[in-house]
């Protein structure tokens, strides 16, 4: 995160003062975790996504998509601290991969690929989180 008011004050620093998990693969063999993503917000609000690939997925509880190049299932995940990284809560899965988050004033918007583009917004934060939807349509 940033610290300092002025630009050229700006520093890189650590999230959180220890290493932390923010997501662990319950099956490491059959589920692997790649493509994070994260957004800060004000305060001590952070917003990370991660995907979920790997043989193992389809037996996961929550929304999955398919890989529009393999046909694979996957799944993607969001977590939210409010503790400046020490602590972090899953708030939603979502059905696509390569998932990349951006924010656009007070709005968080996560893009990424199933078949066809996928965008979800959350107004709140990353509390809550609209349905997937698609951005084109291949047909």
């Amino acid at each position: 995160m940033r610290a300092g008011g002025n630009v050229t004050d700006w520093k890189v620093m650590p999230l959180a003062p220890a290493g932390v998990d923010v997501f662990k693969s319950p099956e490491p063999d059959k589920i692997f975790v790649g493509n994070p993503s994260i957004v800060t917000l004000p305060g001590s609000r952070i917003v990370i996504s991660l995907d979920l690939k790997g043989p193992g997925v389809k037996g996961l509880r929550g929304i999955k998509g398919q890989s529009p190049t393999s046909g694979h299932w996957l799944q993607g995940k969001v977590f939210v601290s409010t503790d400046k990284g020490v602590t972090w809560i899953c708030k939603t899965d979502f059905p696509f991969q390569q998932a990349q988050l951006f924010r656009v004033e007070s709005s968080i918007y996560l893009l990424g690929l199933a078949r066809d583009f996928k965008i979800m917004k959350s107004v709140d934060g990353g509390e809550t989180w609209s349905k997937a939807e698609e951005l084109n349509t291949t047909s």
